[in-house]
């Protein structure tokens, strides 16, 4: 009877998720929500522009979203749903203690802007939140609060409390008197370490989640909160904390449950009785975790354990971290488990063999990480295999790594391609003493990306559909043009390179002694490439073609680079040129106005560059990073780049101690940043000043800088943001300065300034 009801129960969900998505559906047609293309999957929606506006007649004064001080002016006594930027909590008057009149207010977020979490002031969490008697959703998510008021506890209809990404250390225990609380969210909370004791007096908890944080154990009797449908992360105790078998009280979990400290599994008869994750039929995610280091823990106990732990057959996904027995249980990679989608096998040193994962049918996803003792995978990793059923059928992304011992890997392919027939992305790394040949028959693959250890020597096949490839320390190969140029197919990177004609982006470092040339015409398809830490890489080229595809160029920390192409680079479609740490560079690439859709130039560590190309900078450039000697070298005027509104400025190794000088900077920018002048100690207000367009300023390390003057800002600035100054921050920052009403009043006029 219970397997009935719990299998209607499952379907029932199932169902209402089709209905849900018809809706959502529906909505998108009727341009209710549509997509956000600012995102790269296609999963993220906005509401329409107009459909905000309506929301926001519609619900009055009585929702309010204040982003900057600015804002403030919309918040008022019958407010009830206050969204609030960290900053303006921090610096906002009518929100401080002493001006704070909705008390009714139902709903407070604090919601994270600028660069990293902003200070919440104790001012707040310890005098602020016991008046908002009536409140029932309350988040800090983001923020850098480190602990609640005892106070919390009188917020007696709270029934959301998300305190995820904030630096709290522990929970106040009046927290368990919060007897409506429904969802208490504790996610990437990094320094808790744990729960109140009393947790099982919040009987109405539905939704426990406190992923990634740093949970001892878990309080004893957390069984009782028989309300509970979501707990990410259980614990194993010890001593005093909570047991495995409490698990088996907890009849309603579903969707993702991490049990970790599997170490601590001291009766292992009693808890396979009483656990039963198997039941546990609405689970799809479940991760088994030994946090202990494997040195200590008998593999028996750990082999024991797993077995134990048999979990439902309609998982979607498994994960076993730590595992420190020599050999899988049977049901690890049994088929019976048709809907996994996904495997992570990671730090499983003792085990010498595979578990039999390529019978599994829907696999998409396949991880396997810190196998020291497997050297060799073969039949044992595919299972036994029929004519009927292929193995990895379904297989999409697989990745090997950190595999000291493995040497060989037998494909057990055939000419049919039938095993991994449907693998798209490839992943090979830390596995120092792999030979021969990869798999042969890979007609889906778009993607690969292989680390290739000096001592590995493997032959990389033909790869006819690749359109991405990163390679790492490649050394067997005298350069990649001579490998073309002979195009002999028992040289791995000539076979390789002679077969790319669709690939699109292409990374390489970390190459070694052979790889001094590269030769961009060969790649006509090329839209993205990016060479780094190569120490004898010397020169691009173009003979034989052009890059008319090209978007993307990325040349850093290459200590021999030396030269671009003679003639320039020919690469219309070039948006974005980044250089960076390349010391031997002297100069930039010639005809640098013929790259007309440049967009961003970033020159960052190559001090011998002195001088622009002649014609100077391409007319499309609206993005610039630039070393400060190099700057002095710019003439501008309004017709030579009237697109430029992003420039940052970099002083490392100047003597500056005033910036920036009168008429040095294009008065068209609207956001300049400047980073780490050492010796700077004021701001120019001239230069400043005459900078009429500019809207935010950013200031980066510049360690001496402790004066800014009020008059130099131009009354178009809205944002100044300040990283690293610590001499500006004691002095300015008007929860650090001994003389807030003094200094503060300086910066006062601007709407948001930012310390970090």
């Amino acid at each position: 009877m219970d397997g009935r009801k719990s299998r209607d129960a499952s379907e029932g969900n199932r169902r209402m998720e089709e209905v849900g998505d018809e809706y959502f559906d529906e909505l998108v047609s009727l341009s209710f929500f549509q997509a956000n293309t600012d995102y790269s999957t296609d999963s993220y929606f906005d509401m329409h522009d107009l459909i905000v506006d309506l929301a926001r007649a519609v619900s009055g004064k009585y929702c309010c979203l204040l982003e900057h001080n600015e804002d403030i002016d919309k918040f008022e006594k019958k407010t009830r749903h206050l969204g609030c930027a960290t900053e303006v909590l921090c610096y906002g008057d009518k929100i401080s203690t002493y001006d704070f009149k909705a008390t009714r207010l139902r709903t407070l977020l604090s919601i994270r802007s600028g660069f990293g979490g902003s200070l919440v002031p104790k001012e707040v969490v310890h005098d602020l939140l016991p008046k908002l008697k009536c409140l029932k959703v309350l988040s800090f998510h983001g923020s850098n609060i480190t602990d609640l008021a005892d106070s919390i506890g009188d917020l007696k209809y709270l029934r959301y409390l998300d305190l995820s990404g904030t630096k709290i250390v522990m929970l106040p225990e009046s927290v368990t008197v919060l007897y409506n609380l429904q969802t208490l969210k504790l996610e990437n909370c990094y320094q808790l370490q744990t729960l109140p004791k009393d947790m099982h007096h919040l009987i109405n908890l539905r939704h426990l989640i406190i992923s990634n944080a740093s949970l001892v154990d878990m309080p004893s009797q957390i069984s009782k909160l028989m309300n509970l449908q979501m707990l990410t992360t259980f614990a194993v105790g010890k001593d005093s904390g909570a047991k495995i078998e409490e698990l088996a009280k907890l009849p309603s979990l579903q969707g993702e449950l991490s049990i970790k400290k599997l170490e601590n599994v001291a009766n292992i008869t009693k808890a396979s009785d009483q656990v039963n994750v198997l039941n546990k039929k609405q689970l799809e995610k479940l991760s088994l975790v030994w946090t202990a280091d494997d040195v200590v823990v008998d593999p028996k106990h750990g082999e024991c354990v797993l077995e134990m732990l048999s979990p439902n057959t309609m998982l979607k996904q498994i994960k076993i971290l730590g595992y420190p027995g020599t050999k899988f249980p049977n049901w690890v990679g049994d088929d019976s488990f048709s809907n996994i989608v996904e495997v992570r096998l990671d730090t499983c040193r003792r085990c010498s063999n595979l578990p039999p994962l390529g019978q599994l049918p829907s696999l998409k996803i396949l991880y396997i990480l810190g196998f020291d003792s497997v050297t060799t995978v073969g039949a044992e990793f595919y299972g036994n295999s029929t004519a009927k059923k292929k193995p990895f059928s379904s297989l999409e992304t697989l990745s090997f790594s950190r595999m000291s011992s493995w040497e060989q890997w037998h494909s057990m392919q055939t000419e049919d391609a039938a095993t991994y027939g449907k693998l798209k992305t490839l992943y090979i790394s830390n596995c120092p003493k792999l030979i021969g040949d990869l798999l042969r028959f890979l007609p889906s693959l778009t993607k690969i990306e292989i680390d290739a250890d000096k001592q590995c020597a493997l032959n990389i096949p033909r790869l006819l559909c690749v359109t991405e490839m990163r390679i790492k320390k490649l050394e067997n190969v005298e350069s990649l043009y001579e490998a073309i140029k002979a195009m002999n197919p028992s040289s791995s990177t000539g076979s390789l390179l002679t077969t790319l004609t669709p690939l699109q982006s292409l990374t390489l470092s970390n190459c070694g002694s052979s790889f001094r040339s590269f030769h961009m015409g060969l790649f006509p398809t090329l839209r993205t490439l990016e060479i780094s830490y190569c120490d004898y890489f010397e020169a691009l080229s173009m003979s034989g073609g052009q890059c008319q595809e090209l978007t993307s160029l990325s040349i850093s920390c290459c200590d021999s680079f030396v030269s671009f192409p003679n003639g320039g680079l020919i690469a219309p479609k070039l948006r974005i040129f980044y250089i960076f740490l390349c010391p031997k560079l002297k100069w930039l690439p010639e005809k640098m106005t013929s790259l007309s859709s440049l967009k961003d130039l970033t020159i960052r560590g190559c001090l011998l560059v002195e001088t622009i190309p002649e014609g100077g900078l391409p007319i499309s450039l609206s993005k610039l990073w630039i070393n400060y000697h190099q700057l002095l070298r710019m003439k501008w005027n309004r017709q030579t780049l009237p697109h430029l509104r992003n420039v940052t400025v970099e002083g490392y190794k100047e003597d500056l101690e005033s910036f920036p000088e009168e008429g040095l900077l294009p008065a068209t920018i609207t956001s300049l940043s400047i980073n780490y002048f050492p010796k700077l100690r004021g701001l120019d207000k001239n230069g400043l000043s005459q900078l009429t367009s500019l809207q935010q300023l950013h200031i980066w390390r510049c360690s001496e800088l402790q004066t800014l003057s009020e008059e130099g800002f131009p009354t178009s600035l809205s944002s100044l943001q300040i990283w690293y100054c610590p001499l500006l921050k004691k002095i300015y920052d008007t929860k650090e300065s001994e003389n807030k009403e003094e200094y503060s009043s300086k910066i006062s006029h601007m709407p948001r300034v930012v310390f970090y």
